[in-house]
């Protein structure tokens, strides 16, 4: 009804409900015509393209919504709240007036359980989200850090016993979005002096895991490959603990330029030792990580010196579909006749050379995995130039150039060199080479630019002079080729 030219809120009986008529928008001045529609609401008329809009109260909320389009009503629509992401990053479909939605609190992408529910409701002769109640969301169990954290109620904080220093807490909040947020290891890091038993080895894996990996921080990294060490010579046979010390380790591959010299060569021993560690019921092992592989393989005395030993590839354990081509030989004549206990093989494949190629050598000619082979054996293999044991390796990089040249190596330790002492290539291909050794260590192929590299092994001055005179001679074809052409 206008007054003085304003609309304001007519009261009226419709079948004993108290009614209240609300305009949401300017009506035209024509006040003469009335239109009933679904037997409760009375619309006035409205200008084109303004919507109006009732609310009606009593024991049960009703809203409707009508628009004026072109002097035409269009039908009917109940009103509702419309779609929304709120502050805790859910997503709120388009809900009906007095009605309540509800969403799994993982919905926003965390890992939580329960729900979250939102009314969409009528305040003040208006409708509206009420704010989201997040009282039911929680925080799931769940294993980070090397820790495993409770179920948490959202905006709660769950905290356990620092790994290496039961005195002191590390705490994890679970957002008030049901999400986990970072683990706080305030005053407590890695530990290198501490015992290490077949109780905490496992955890103290998985910590030193986390905040290795967490870090690019040099004491922390450092800290981290001392602890692959202590692990190691504390790891028994807990799988657990084993696949821990070769995570740290691949973790470490990418942070090889924090770690000491020294450090890194305990870290390649370790990793030797371990990949020979007899696990008592257990014959094959394999770990595959981003960087590192790990093979083990149990055999009996009389299998070895039966038909030696045979490896064309490597497998992961945890998905068929993944392997790696590795091939590997050593003759049944390597394994004595006088052994009567079987052995362990263990092989490590290194992706990269970055845990040998420090200090100025020739890695850099490096163009194959890294191969370390051990036998944990209670006597020496008889290996020799008549009696090799043989391994094919695959090339970085496929060459079909005839003045690329492979050379079978290995890494002397003691010298922090590449050597090629004791090995020699057996045939060549595009894309592998394979090799014959009359030793055990850690093996790759390196790339000899037109047969420069004929030494026992390459020395960084010789290096420096093979890559000056390489370019020398690109230089020099290239004028050749001008000359020629202009003729």
């Amino acid at each position: 009804r206008r007054v003085h030219g304003e609309w304001i809120l007519r009261e009226q009986i419709i079948n004993n409900i108290e009614t209240y008529l609300y305009i949401s928008k300017i009506c035209s001045n024509q006040d003469a015509s009335r239109e009933v529609c679904n037997g409760n609401f009375m619309w006035n008329t409205a200008s084109s393209e303004a919507y109006i809009s009732q609310l009606c109260t009593s024991k049960h909320y009703m809203c409707a919504i009508r628009t004026c389009i072109d002097g035409r009503w269009l039908g009917l629509k109940t009103c509702s709240c419309p779609f929304e992401i709120d502050q805790y990053n859910y997503k709120w479909q388009e809900t009906e007036v007095n009605t309540t939605a509800e969403l799994p609190c993982n919905a926003n992408g965390g890992n939580s359980g329960g729900k979250v529910y939102r009314n969409c409701g009528i305040h003040n002769m208006t409708w509206g989200w009420d704010s989201p109640n997040i009282t039911n969301c929680y925080c799931s169990p769940e294993q980070s850090g090397g820790y495993l954290w409770s179920k948490t109620t959202s905006g709660d904080v769950s905290s356990t016993k620092c790994a290496f220093n039961d005195s002191i807490t590390v705490t994890r909040r679970c957002s008030e979005s049901a999400k986990w947020e970072d683990v706080s290891y305030i005053n407590c890091g890695i530990d290198t002096d501490i015992i290490i038993n077949s109780d905490n080895a496992a955890k103290i894996a998985n910590v030193t895991l986390s905040e290795a990996a967490s870090t690019n921080n040099k004491t922390v990294i450092e800290k981290a490959a001392k602890m692959v060490k202590k692990l190691t010579i504390q790891a028994s046979s807990d799988p657990k603990v084993i696949e821990g010390i070769i995570n740290i380790s691949s973790i470490l591959v990418d942070k090889v330029k924090s770690i000491n010299i020294s450090l890194i060569q305990e870290v390649v021993e370790s990793l030797e030792d371990l990949s020979v560690l007899d696990i008592p019921n257990r014959t094959n092992q394999t770990l595959f990580t981003d960087n590192i592989i790990l093979a083990r393989y149990k055999l009996t005395s009389h299998e070895l010196k039966q038909n030696g030993f045979v490896l064309d590839e490597i497998k992961n354990n945890k998905d068929k579909n993944d392997a790696r081509r590795v091939q590997v030989s050593i003759p049944r004549g390597a394994f004595p006749e006088t052994m009567t206990t079987g052995a362990v093989i263990g092989f490590i494949l290194y992706d990269s050379a970055a845990f040998f190629g420090t200090n100025n050598n020739n890695s850099d000619n490096v163009t194959s995995p890294i191969l370390s082979i051990k036998v944990n054996l209670e006597i020496e293999l008889s290996i020799s130039k008549s009696n090799p044991i043989t391994f094919t390796l695959q090339h970085h990089h496929n060459s079909t150039k005839s003045d690329l040249l492979m050379k079978c190596a290995f890494w002397n330790s003691s010298i922090d060199m590449w050597s090629t002492e004791g090995c020699s290539v057996k045939e060549t291909h595009y894309n592998y080479t394979e090799c014959e050794c009359t030793h055990l260590t850690n093996f790759a192929l390196l790339l000899d630019v037109h047969n420069y590299l004929s030494q026992s092994y390459i020395s960084p001055e010789h290096d420096k002079a093979q890559k000056i005179l390489s370019i020398i001679g690109s230089t020099l074809s290239y004028r050749i080729d001008s000359i020629y052409l202009h003729i």
